[in-house]
């Protein structure tokens, strides 16, 4: 806590601007970069627009919905259509709300996803199924993610510790 870990990914977003230098991403300069963090903002419309804000939805987006663990929440196109935060107040879970936040990066398919500790709410489980799913759906996106559970390292092609 407290190493600027926070910070530095919301440099590399571009929702912070730095005092000094400059960041320089390994993508075009206008490539698409998402930030996603712990503590999930979703609006209150349609689970549907929360996850799919702005992107197209796929196909399959139900099965995406079932594989990530939300189908207890969401178990029909009805419900992800008409379901609001505001309607499942006090229902939706902290890891229920951060499902809904990588389905949103899943669907939108950034080439830059910044996640900050975006599996904090998780179990290993479901964290497990959230960094296969992102090697399966989001083969050619950099994905640069601060964690503080050491075994989720194993997820990553690279690690830079930041004391």
């Amino acid at each position: 806590n407290g190493s600027g870990k926070s910070t530095l990914l919301k440099i590399g977003a571009g929702l912070l601007a730095p005092n000094s230098g400059k960041v320089v991403l390994p993508v075009a300069s206008d490539a698409s970069v998402m930030y996603l963090d712990q503590s999930a903002v979703l609006f209150n419309r349609s689970l549907f627009e929360n996850i799919c804000y702005g992107s197209c939805p796929p196909p399959d987006l139900m099965r995406l919905v079932h594989e990530i663990g939300l189908g207890t929440v969401i178990s029909s196109e009805d419900q992800l259509m008409r379901l609001t935060p505001g309607s499942l107040s006090g229902k939706l879970s902290g890891g229920e709300q951060q499902k809904i936040l990588v389905l949103r990066a899943l669907v939108a398919k950034p080439e830059v996803l910044f996640c900050d500790e975006i599996t904090s709410a998780l179990d290993p489980v479901s964290s497990d199924v959230f960094y296969r799913m992102l090697r399966e759906r989001l083969p050619e996106t950099t994905v640069v993610c601060a964690v503080h559970r050491t075994w989720e390292l194993m997820h990553f092609d690279q690690v830079i510790r930041l004391a």
